[in-house]
């Protein structure tokens, strides 16, 4: 009963994700369409990122411009809705530097087919994934940063502790 619910439940999470993805893509072409025929000028907004940061809207920065650049790759054929569905619109915007790079692009576009959203964020920063397992192995890994890592203004600890 018990195995039987929780295959109905992740089966649901699934599809709910397709949705939600397929609404981020339309949330992209419709960026797209916005920046690029500058219709934030009619609705009396002096600039995309005004535009953006409207209650109306109200995305940030980073998350506004990347799925506006998201639009403009599927516009351009660069990359599909089909794919962007199946790897995750999360995916697309951290493949969003190395798909403008334009180099190893179908590369890419795999390594997002298999890897973790976070595993593929350390490629594209290009860190070397590592992968630690029990206790001890972990406790190193946390002494070892605590040895090579800058002693933290008190102020940057405030802002981690916020965004963690």
């Amino acid at each position: 009963m018990r195995e039987a619910r929780a295959l109905y439940l992740q089966q649901d999470i699934q599809t709910r994700k397709m949705d939600i993805e397929k609404n981020f893509i339309q949330i992209a072409k419709n960026l797209w369409e916005v920046y690029r025929e500058q219709l934030w000028e009619p609705l009396k907004f002096n600039n995309f990122l005004e535009y953006l940061y409207s209650p109306e809207i109200d995305l940030s920065k980073g998350v506004g411009y990347g799925l506006k650049s998201l639009g403009l790759y599927l516009e351009e054929g660069l990359i599909t809705e089909d794919w962007a569905v199946k790897i995750g619109t999360s995916k697309v915007r951290t493949l969003l530097p190395k798909l403008k790079e334009g180099e190893n692009v179908q590369e890419w576009m795999a390594k997002a087919e298999t890897l973790t959203n976070l595993d593929l964020q350390d490629e594209v920063a290009g860190h070397e994934i590592v992968r630690y397992s029990g206790t001890g192995q972990f406790q190193a890994l946390i002494e070892e940063i605590e040895r090579e890592r800058p002693v933290l203004m008190e102020s940057e600890v405030r802002m981690n502790v916020r965004t963690v």
